[in-house]
C-alpha cells in the first residue's frame, strides 16, 4: 500500500523561523534562512521529500493597527488562500512563533485574526502553534 502524501503549511510573522522549521522537518537545508531577522522567503515555495511536503511562505510583515493589513499582507493572504484551495492533503497549518517574542502583540493578534477571517472553518481544525528559537537547551540539566 502506497503512503499518502502529507502537506504541512508554514505561516507566521517575518523572522520567526518558518524556513528553519521547514528545513528541520525535511532533515535538509532546502529553504533559505538568515541569522538575522530579515526577510528571506519572497514567495510561497514547497519541497517534497518522500511522502512529506513542506510549504514555506513569506512572513507577514508589520500588521498595521488592529484590523488594518498593509497591501503586501493582503496579497499574501490571497496567494495563501489560492494555494490552500488547490492543494491536496494539507494535514496541518503550523503558525510559527518566535518563543523569544512570545508576548501576544498586536502583530500576533492580527495574524491569528487574519487566519480565522480568511480561511474556511474546517481548516481551523488543522492549525497548530510551533514555538521556535527556544533557548531551553542552554539551561544546565540538574
Amino acid at each position: 500500500m502506497e503512503k499518502e502524501n502529507i502537506s504541512i503549511f508554514l505561516i507566521g510573522l517575518s523572522g520567526h523561523g518558518k524556513s528553519s522549521l521547514g528545513n528541520f522537518l525535511l532533515g535538509k537545508h532546502i529553504f533559505k534562512v538568515s541569522d538575522r531577522n530579515q526577510l528571506c522567503t519572497r514567495c510561497i515555495s514547497s519541497y517534497t521529500s518522500g511522502n512529506l511536503t513542506i510549504i514555506d511562505t513569506p512572513g507577514f510583515c508589520s500588521l498595521n493597527g488592529y484590523n488594518e493589513y498593509d497591501d503586501n499582507n493582503d496579497i499574501l493572504i490571497k496567494e495563501i488562500k489560492e494555494y490552500i484551495n488547490k492543494s491536496k492533503n494539507i494535514r496541518a497549518i503550523l503558525i510559527v512563533v518566535n518563543s523569544q517574542k512570545v508576548r501576544i502583540t498586536n502583530d500576533f493578534k492580527n495574524l491569528f485574526k487574519m487566519v480565522c477571517d480568511n480561511f474556511k472553518y474546517d481548516i481551523l481544525y488543522h492549525i497548530s502553534f510551533v514555538f521556535t528559537k527556544s533557548s531551553f537547551m542552554n539551561y544546565k540539566q540538574k
